[in-house]
């Protein structure tokens, strides 16, 4: 009998020791407050346990007492070492259930340190989990706020900028106001002066005073010149740059301009010649805005290249469009102005020419409202080519 209730003891230990494990484990998958419930309930299971286990060493102890007492006083009658002999088993057998019962709680109690072990570790874990959560929450909430600042700081900057934009976008726009306005308003009188200057060079019979008319002349024809690049990059920046595009044949175009510019070459002692394409080009474009594009090449061709030097005007047909190229045998351009020659108001320094540096501005401008574009290249000691690009006409167009 008290082996059986030995085993049954043992048995139950085993199953809670289970239990337990079971419980920790859910510990660690479960949220806290399931974990803590597990907890209160394996250490209240270890308690009961505890209790029961007591409850039964002492049924045990008592049942064999009765039964000892029993056979001891049936032995007594019948012999008294008999009754000797139960008195000192009964004596052991209380020892050994004494023992057994002391060996159930210590098991017993390093199982409930086993389990608050655990469960102060868990806690552990949970509180330092929890502090983590906190540091990055904190960490979180400190990158936010910075982002918040930096964003705040960059819709401060961008509300200036904008401002500062529109303020100059509105005085730049006062400014080709002006510009055109006095730019018109100075063509009128200087149309009076080079009427007179023409008259008096005409009606004078004295060489000083038609001389001076003549030099008159030349100098309202720059300042012609001036007053209407001023008003065409006020159009340009404004937007108002009138393009009336026509079909016209390239190659009549080149013939017209080698018409009016060789006797000019030919007087300060430059070769001027053209490159007809090889076959009949028709391109669309305003005939005389381009004519002023390539007059004000050619022109920078004739200030640049020395007596005895050559320019050739070609033209190019590829790939849907034409390209009509300036070409000089001057000096060339240094690499470093390269990138600025058709900046506005830009011009090489040193170069002892008038002007006010609008021209290859006005060039390339010509070219870009046509849909087309405008480059150069150059090397020093080998001259410069000017390449303006033109969308060739569709098939079947008639030059005009």
């Amino acid at each position: 009998m008290e082996d059986s209730s030995s085993e049954k003891g043992r048995d139950d230990v085993a199953a809670d020791r289970a239990l337990t494990d079971a419980s920790l484990d859910a510990e660690r998958s479960g949220a806290d407050a399931v974990q803590e419930k597990a907890i209160v309930k394996a250490r209240r299971r270890l308690d009961d346990l505890i209790e029961r286990d007591r409850h039964l060493a002492d049924e045990r102890l008592m049942r064999f007492r009765e039964e000892a007492d029993r056979l001891i006083e049936r032995d007594r009658l019948a012999s008294p070492d008999a009754s000797r002999r139960t008195e000192l088993e009964r004596l052991a057998a209380d020892r050994s259930i004494q023992a057994e019962r002391e060996a159930s709680d210590a098991l017993l109690e390093r199982e409930r340190g086993r389990v608050d072990a655990r469960a102060a570790l868990k806690r552990e874990e949970q509180d330092s989990d929890r502090a983590d959560q906190e540091s990055q929450r904190q960490d979180t909430n400190e990158r936010l706020s910075d982002e918040r600042s930096g964003a705040d700081f960059t819709l401060f900057n961008l509300g200036r900028l904008s401002t500062a934009l529109i303020e100059a976008q509105a005085d730049r726009a006062r400014h080709d106001d002006m510009l055109a306005m006095v730019t018109h308003d100075l063509r009128s009188p200087l149309t009076v002066i080079v009427a007179n200057a023409s008259f008096i060079s005409e009606a004078t019979a004295e060489e000083l005073t038609r001389e001076a008319a003549e030099d008159m002349l030349g100098a309202a024809a720059r300042m012609g010149r001036l007053l209407a690049d001023l008003l065409d990059v006020a159009r340009i920046e404004s937007g108002t740059l009138r393009i009336e595009k026509g079909d016209h044949d390239i190659g009549a175009l080149l013939t017209e301009v080698l018409s009016s510019y060789r006797p000019i070459f030919a007087s300060l002692g430059v070769r001027f010649t053209i490159m007809q394409p090889e076959a009949p080009v028709c391109a669309s474009f305003d005939h005389d805005r381009v004519v002023q594009l390539l007059s004000n090449l050619l022109g920078n061709a004739m200030k640049f290249t020395p007596q005895g030097g050559h320019v050739e005007l070609r033209a190019e047909a590829r790939d849907g469009e034409v390209a009509l190229v300036v070409h000089d045998s001057g000096p060339g351009i240094d690499p470093e102005a390269l990138p600025h020659v058709f900046d506005r108001f830009w011009k090489v320094k040193g170069d002892g020419q008038q002007g006010l540096g609008l021209g290859l501005y006005i060039c390339r401008s010509i070219a870009q409202a046509h849909g087309g574009s405008m480059s150069v290249e150059s090397r020093l000691g080998h001259g410069a080519a000017f390449r303006v690009s033109l969308p060739v006409s569709s098939p079947g167009a008639q030059a005009a």
